[in-house]
C-alpha cells in the first residue's frame, strides 16, 4: 500500500506543473488498488484542492489574476456544479445495465471474461456475492490455483490440464465457476474452453448410438482427500425430462467404468473415446491467456475448461476461484431486467 501514496505524490507533481489537479488519475489509482468506492470522492477532492490551491496561490502572487475575466466562469460553474452533484451515478457494475448485458452474454455463450478487475483483498468473493451467494466446498469459500508441493488436485501443479468439468463428484455439481487472475507472468499456462453442448450435438448427429449410451449409462465420479470422500453417479451427457441437453460431466481422472455386459461396455468405451477425442480436438477448443485482473466466469454444466502447461521457474501464475449456483445468476438477471424495464 506504500506504493499508492508515492504514485499520488508523483501525480500531483506532474499535474501541478501544468496547472491541473490530477483528479481523474487519483480515481484511477484508487480503483486499481481496490480501495472502497465510498471513499473515492473525499480522497480525490482533498488531493485536488491541495494541488490546485498551491497553483492558485502561485498564480495570484505572479499578478496574473484578472477578476473581470474570472466572474463569468464563477457565475457559470457554481450552478452547473450543483446540477452535477444531483446526478445519480451508478456506484458499481453490480447494479448496472453492464451487469445485465454481461449475464445475457454468459447465458448465450456459456462464459464471459471481465478485464481490469481489482486483485486485492480476495475481490472475487465480493464479485460473486454481488450476484448471489458463494457456494462453499471442501476447498473453502474460495481456492488459490497455483503450483504447490504435495497437491491434492492437478490444478495445483504446473502440468497441462485436459478439458474437464469441475467437481463432477458433487451433489449437485457447482453450476458457475469464477476464476480470477491475480498474476500471470509465465509464457505457458493458457486457459482453454470447450463447449460441451456443441460437442454433444455433434455426437447426437453423427454417432447416435454413442449419444444414446452416453446419455443413458451412469458412471461413478469419486474424489478422495485426507478428510473427505465425495461420490456421485451421472451420465456423461445428462438430459432433462424432455430429453433435451441439460449438462455434461467429464473428468477422466475421477470417473469409474460402469458394470455392463461386454458388448454394451465395448460400445460405451468407444463412445467415451469419441467424446474425449472431440473435447480434446483443436476444432472445438478456445485458447487464450488470462492476464492480471481478468476474471473468467463460466457455466460448469456446459463448458469444459483446462490449461496448457507452464514452467514455474519463469515466474508466477496465480488464480483465485470460487463457485456460485444458477439461482444466483438467474435471480440477478431477473432483478436487472425488472430494474431497467427490459
Amino acid at each position: 500500500m506504500i506504493i499508492l501514496p508515492i504514485l499520488f505524490f508523483v501525480t500531483a507533481i506532474i499535474y501541478s506543473s501544468v496547472g491541473f489537479g490530477g483528479g481523474s488519475t487519483y480515481l484511477a489509482l484508487l480503483l486499481l488498488w481496490g480501495v472502497p468506492y465510498s471513499i473515492f470522492p473525499i480522497i480525490a477532492l482533498t488531493c485536488n484542492i491541495i494541488v490546485v490551491s498551491g497553483n492558485s496561490i502561485n498564480y495570484i502572487k505572479a499578478g496574473n489574476l484578472n477578476f473581470r475575466s474570472l466572474i463569468p466562469y464563477l457565475i457559470g460553474s457554481i450552478p452547473f456544479a450543483f446540477i452535477g452533484g444531483t446526478l445519480n451515478i451508478e456506484k458499481d457494475i453490480f447494479e448496472s445495465k453492464a451487469m445485465h448485458d454481461l449475464l445475457v452474454s454468459f447465458y448465450k455463450y456459456g462464459f464471459v471474461v471481465l478485464t481490469n478487475v481489482p486483485t486485492k483483498d480476495n475481490f472475487i468473493i465480493k464479485f460473486a456475492n454481488s450476484i448471489g451467494s458463494v457456494r462453499r466446498t471442501n476447498f473453502g469459500e474460495f481456492f488459490n490455483v497455483r503450483s504447490v508441493p504435495n497437491p491434492n488436485d492437478l490444478a495445483y501443479t504446473s502440468l497441462a490440464l485436459s478439458p474437464h468439468t469441475d467437481n463432477p463428484y458433487r451433489k449437485p455439481v457447482p453450476c458457475v465457476q469464477l476464476l480470477h487472475c491475480i498474476t500471470n507472468n509465465v509464457s505457458g499456462g493458457n486457459s482453454t474452453l470447450v463447449d460441451g453442448y456443441t460437442v454433444s450435438e455433434k455426437i447426437k448427429e453423427d454417432y447416435p448410438e454413442y449419444y444414446e449410451i452416453l446419455s443413458s449409462v451412469k458412471v461413478k465420479f469419486k474424489f478422495i482427500d485426507k478428510t473427505v470422500v465425495l461420490e456421485d453417479m451421472s451420465e456423461l451427457i445428462k438430459l432433462d425430462e424432455k430429453n433435451n441437453f441439460k449438462q455434461v460431466r467429464f473428468s477422466p481422472r475421477l470417473d469409474y467404468a460402469p458394470i455392463l455386459e461386454k458388448s454394451k461396455l465395448d460400445l460405451f468405451y468407444k463412445a467415451r473415446n469419441k467424446i474425449s477425442e472431440l473435447y480434446n480436438s483443436d476444432k472445438y477448443k478456445v485458447e487464450f491467456k488470462l492476464e492480471t485482473g481478468d476474471l473468467l466466469m463460466m457455466d460448469n454444466h456446459r463448458l469444459l475448461h483446462g490449461r496448457t502447461k507452464y514452467d514455474v521457474n519463469e515466474g508466477d501464475r496465480y488464480l483465485q476461484g470460487c463457485y456460485i449456483d444458477f439461482d444466483s445468476t438467474e435471480g440477478k438477471l431477473r432483478h436487472l431486467k425488472r430494474k431497467f424495464n427490459l
